[in-house]
């Protein structure tokens, strides 16, 4: 199965079509404005996004789910004003940024499943591919095109693998399928 990389308009257009859904919108923001994996996205508390101030922090810090490791990242302009915006929305009072809309009481508590969030870019995804291309596509769609991007438009890879929170150059070119422009180094 191919991986499905966005461009900067398709990313764009998604987040047109996410406008009318503060949750939604709120997700691909933090996501593009960060970097995390899904996981630690949806982990994510509404303490950690916000101040003594009441205010949408500048950056988070968490310990990434997948590595263990510490990270500390920050929120673009756009992205905080996103998460201010929808935090408006809420009412309830579980503690995730984005809780499970689940019947089950227990689940309820908790944050979005992964099977939810995959449903989610799905569904947006589908709106601007056809489906026969939608087989590449998962909750990593965004996170593998803005690190394509930012390895493209800095002409190394150093910064997406920092962007990733990757530990080595070999595992991000593998994640955003940048094995051809190695080759074509070696050929030069």
């Amino acid at each position: 199965m191919s991986k499905l990389f966005l461009s900067q308009e398709q990313i764009g257009r998604m987040l047109d079509l996410a406008k009318d859904n503060p949750r939604n919108c709120c997700l691909f923001h933090l996501q593009l404005s960060t970097g995390l994996r899904i996981g630690d996205t949806l982990r994510l508390k509404r303490k950690q996004l916000i101040d003594s101030d009441s205010l949408v922090v500048r950056s988070i810090r968490l310990k990434m789910g997948k590595t263990g490791q510490w990270v500390a990242r920050k929120l673009r302009e756009d992205c905080r004003a996103v998460v201010a915006s929808y935090l408006k929305t809420r009412s309830d009072d579980n503690p995730y940024l984005f809780p499970s809309l689940s019947n089950n009481s227990r689940a309820r508590r908790g944050p979005m499943s992964r099977v939810a969030a995959h449903g989610v870019y799905k569904r947006y995804l589908s709106l601007l591919f056809p489906k026969s291309i939608l087989s590449g596509a998962s909750t990593h769609t965004m996170r593998r095109s803005v690190a394509k991007m930012i390895s493209v438009k800095a002409g190394r890879i150093e910064p997406a693998t920092t962007f990733l929170g990757h530990a080595s150059v070999s595992s991000t070119m593998s994640y955003i399928d940048m094995g051809d422009q190695e080759r074509r180094a070696d050929e030069i």
